[in-house]
């Protein structure tokens, strides 16, 4: 087969399923390319490339096969990539050649990936066309094309990305991505993989196991959310017993057998099956990344900025959350209001007042002054001195801005959160969304690793619940930890609630 040709897409293998699987249908084009290189997938990799949606997340045990699948999905990419770059050739007369990135957390976590589409470009196009480096740090495979296959739709590049790199992330537009250990990645990362893929229409595979703990995490919730497989993304399940090539007794093999035996009950369905755990200990089980976290941005045509502060000390996160409420209109016409967390600052090592002169000179000038400002800090600390002035008489000599903030019970604070969280049943839509720049509060949501420098870092610290061996929530305050931003948020959506011990609400003076 050359690559590139046209074959029939009628259905003819049918793969031997594993044990307890059921067969799986390939069609005829995918089949003989998969011949032509080698492969024999597994029942439930052969679901994974048979699928023809634009976006494919597996999500699997260790050992599960999930590189080998999002390698040889790459290659049955490789014919319609081919002809979108002669359609650029015949559009525009010029093309950049086939475009890969393989994206990982480090370059290092793209070495499977890298190494398993090499070898199968070697198959097709041979050694004396295909140039393969020597290492991952950054890592380059380059197939040149000739004239009698595939002519004038220039090279085929394969290029490794660390998302530790930004700049990796910000060059030309691939025509697919492959996301390799997708669970170890930040929901910043996600987003700006998604970006990259627009121009092009480019198709995306990742893989993973559920890195995080009992379902916590941003990737966890994707694969959930991509198991209907509706908008052109599907979601697959590639549990590690199912890889006889590791296995070869499947889910009788005494290794396999043995992991079961010595594992909990959680750990066995999430990261050996591949499966949904349900959350334990997470505080705000509502937040769903897929729904919270949206491209939001400061909008000049709402003047009003309102700043929810928690200080930090010490080396606890000083955090800023900078939000607006702004109205929306759903598809059916209906309006509605909704506080759009647009940024924050989420730091450590820095003196409050110090704190406020980077706010205000460096990290918001594009707003900061034409916005009006109503600031809600730590109501326990706000007022108090500790041999200099207050938190609040800071911001007022340097900046100017009355600080609002009232004690509160934290259970009452707890659910104002959860009712802002939830989804409305008329709009379908959140009452209160965040930027994926706001990485501190995603990660205390249990949705992303957390962003600063020390012992947390890359680990997602979520504010959790107090449990018991066995599981069950103890006292009715959660464990006073990662929950900087949070108890930030919980003083803003109370204060604007009206949610405090005194009677009544409080009026709000802007200070400009």
């Amino acid at each position: 087969m050359v690559v590139g040709e046209s074959l029939s897409p009628e259905v003819s293998a049918v793969l031997t399923p594993g044990k307890g699987e059921s067969a799986v249908e390939m069609p005829a084009h995918k089949q003989a390319l998969l011949d032509m290189i080698g492969s024999h997938p597994t029942a439930p990799q052969a679901e994974f490339l048979a699928s023809n949606h634009r976006q494919k997340a597996g999500s699997g045990g260790e050992q599960g096969g999930k590189s080998t699948a999002v390698a040889d999905d790459a290659l049955l990419h490789l014919p319609g990539d081919l002809a979108k770059c002669e359609e650029e050739l015949r559009r525009t007369g010029r093309t950049e050649g086939v475009i890969w990135w393989l994206v990982g957390r480090r370059y290092d976590n793209t070495r499977k990936e890298f190494q398993y589409i090499g070898e199968r470009l070697l198959k097709i196009y041979g050694p004396d066309a295909v140039d393969i480096s020597t290492n991952v740090n950054p890592g380059l495979v380059r197939v040149r094309t000739t004239k009698d296959r595939n002519p004038g739709v220039g090279d085929i590049t394969v290029s490794t990305k660390s998302a530790d790199n930004p700049m990796d992330l910000s060059m030309e537009g691939p025509h697919g991505i492959v996301l390799c250990e997708a669970g170890q990645l930040d929901y910043e990362t996600w987003n700006r993989v998604q970006l990259r893929l627009g121009p092009r229409t480019g198709w995306l595979s990742a893989s993973g196991t559920k890195e995080s703990v009992q379902g916590i995490g941003w990737w966890p919730s994707i694969v959930k959310a991509w198991a209907t497989g509706d908008n052109d993304r599907k979601s697959f399940q590639i549990p590690s017993p199912t890889n006889v090539h590791v296995y070869p007794g499947g889910y009788d093999d005494p290794e396999i057998l043995r992991i079961k035996s010595e594992s909990s009950d959680d750990f066995w369905i999430e990261r050996i099956m591949g499966g949904d755990v349900p959350p334990q200990g997470l505080v705000y089980k509502e937040f769903d990344p897929t729904i919270h976290i949206r491209d939001v941005d400061y909008e000049p045509a709402y003047e009003e900025v309102f700043l929810w502060e928690d200080p930090g000390y010490g080396m606890s996160p000083h955090a800023i959350l900078a939000a607006q409420k702004v109205k929306r209109q759903t598809a059916a016409g209906q309006i509605y209001e909704q506080w759009q967390v647009f940024d924050e600052f989420y730091e450590t090592g820095f003196v409050h007042s110090d704190v406020i002169d980077h706010v205000s000179d460096s990290k918001w000038t594009g707003w900061w002054e034409k916005a009006a400002k109503t600031l809600v800090s730590d109501p326990n600390y706000k007022d108090q001195h500790h041999s200099m002035s207050s938190i609040a008489e800071m911001w007022m000599q340097k900046a100017h801005i009355y600080a609002f903030g009232q004690k509160s019970k934290i259970k009452p604070g707890l659910e104002c959160v959860k009712r802002f969280l939830k989804v409305d049943q008329m709009t379908q839509q959140p009452k209160i969304v965040f930027s994926p720049r706001c990485s501190g509060i995603i990660s205390e949501f249990g949705a992303g690793q957390h962003p600063l420098q020390g012992p947390k870092e890359g680990t997602v610290a979520a504010y959790m619940w107090r449990l018991d061996n066995d599981g069950n929530i103890v006292g009715e305050v959660p464990v006073d930890e990662n929950d900087h931003a949070l108890d930030a948020l919980r003083y803003g959506l109370m204060h604007e609630s009206g949610y405090v011990l005194s009677e009544g609400t409080m009026k709000i003076t802007i200070m400009r």
